[in-house]
């Protein structure tokens, strides 16, 4: 085998590994980008949250009150979400499946969008952070009740 052989052969190798990788959340390009919810500029980085499809289709949200609002308006079919991500409020740089994180809903927070989310790793944080500033805790079948409660309110307006 000749060398350029050898070395389109291994270009081709990286090709098919680096295009089988599942899809996942990307880093958010803050200060540029758009709110696939509420199309404001996305500028906070604690109260991001992103939605990912099968196909790996990224939408990007600037609050996770928008997140939860696309969800139960249904805008991506369920059958086709491959897995929602958070930001950590404490920790931003950090995301957290939403399965896995835990909420605190306070007035006391000045998120994007005024939903007053903001996501913790564990009960843990959320409940000290409550103790000091108030509000509910929340898992996020909590979050999508409260979505979903909202837009019962607008329909009927």
């Amino acid at each position: 085998m000749t060398r350029g052989r050898r070395v389109w052969g291994a270009l081709l190798c990286l090709v098919l590994v680096l295009g089988c990788s599942p899809p996942g959340p990307k880093d958010i390009r803050y200060g540029e980008e758009l709110c696939d919810y509420c199309h404001m500029i996305i500028t906070d980085p604690a109260f991001a949250a992103q939605l990912v499809t099968r196909t790996g289709k990224v939408h990007v949200f600037d609050d996770v009150g928008d997140l939860a609002a696309f969800t139960t308006e249904g805008r991506v079919p369920a059958d086709e979400v491959h897995g929602m991500w958070v930001n950590l409020f404490l920790h931003p740089s950090e995301r957290v499946p939403v399965a896995d994180a835990v909420f605190l809903l306070s007035d006391r927070f000045r998120s994007p969008m005024s939903s007053g989310l903001a996501a913790f790793r564990s009960g843990e944080m959320a409940d000290s952070l409550r103790s000091e500033i108030g509000g509910e805790v929340l898992r996020w079948s909590g979050v999508l009740s409260r979505a979903r409660g909202s837009r019962r309110g607008v329909d009927a307006q």
